[in-house]
């Protein structure tokens, strides 16, 4: 089981007092074993399920992680699955399971300081599928703010993402196009995102690309 310390917890919030608005965030330091929890709701129909992350390896370049998604409010006999991915070291996917993004899906660019806006491109297509999505983004750190999951109370960096995306293949016969925005909220202390509001409104017909997901940090490990 992860485990988060009340002393680690409390240190956390207690340092929220100090001014944080110029403060810059660095690339964070990742080790084998670190793990982090998620309860993911999806908004449409109020279902939950949990995600663990958890490092298998870090190299210079890569951040190896084996996901695994099970059911929430069960006994150890709960349905599981997993995924074995793949992250440059700014935490932006390159391989989640079967989907693949060229380049890795922009998300964190460090470091991290009010203000800063970047932006990229990337296509992603499911290993064993022909269709390719392009998503193009532009994020933007918005500032500090102190935000509550149920792992804790810790400051972090509010990151907003916006954007289009399109597929110039088809993944379900229809092709989909539509808009991101996307809420980010990155914790320094645990090197990982801690809260996170994912909306893709899909304009095509058949709506395969609707996407409202919250994603909120449960527990955690830091080795």
């Amino acid at each position: 089981m992860l485990r988060s310390t009340a002393l680690f917890l409390a240190c956390v919030v207690c340092g929220a007092g100090f001014a944080q608005s110029d403060r810059r965030v660095e690339r964070p330091e990742i080790r084998v074993g670190d793990a982090w929890k998620y309860r993911v709701t999806d908004r449409y129909t109020g279902l939950a399920h949990a995600v663990c992350v958890e490092v298998t390896s870090v190299t210079p370049d890569r951040i190896h992680t084996r996901s695994t998604r099970s059911s929430l409010g069960a006994g150890p006999a709960a349905s599981e699955s997993g995924s074995l991915d793949v992250w440059d070291r700014d935490w932006n996917p390159i391989a989640q399971g079967t989907i693949e993004y060229k380049p890795p899906y922009p998300t964190l660019q460090f470091p991290l300081e009010p203000g800063k806006q970047w932006r990229g491109r990337a296509q992603w297509r499911v290993t064993n599928g022909s269709g390719i999505m392009q998503h193009d983004v532009t994020a933007r750190v918005a500032g500090w703010e102190r935000v509550a999951v149920p792992a804790g109370t810790f400051e972090a960096m509010r990151v907003t993402r916006r954007g289009d995306f399109v597929e110039s293949q088809t993944l379900n016969y229809y092709s989909a196009m539509g808009n991101i925005s996307d809420e980010i909220w990155y914790a320094p202390a645990l090197g990982q995102i801690v809260r996170k509001e994912i909306l893709h409104r899909d304009f095509s017909n058949i709506r395969t690309a609707q996407l409202s997901e919250l994603w909120e940090l449960l527990e955690f490990q830091r080795k």
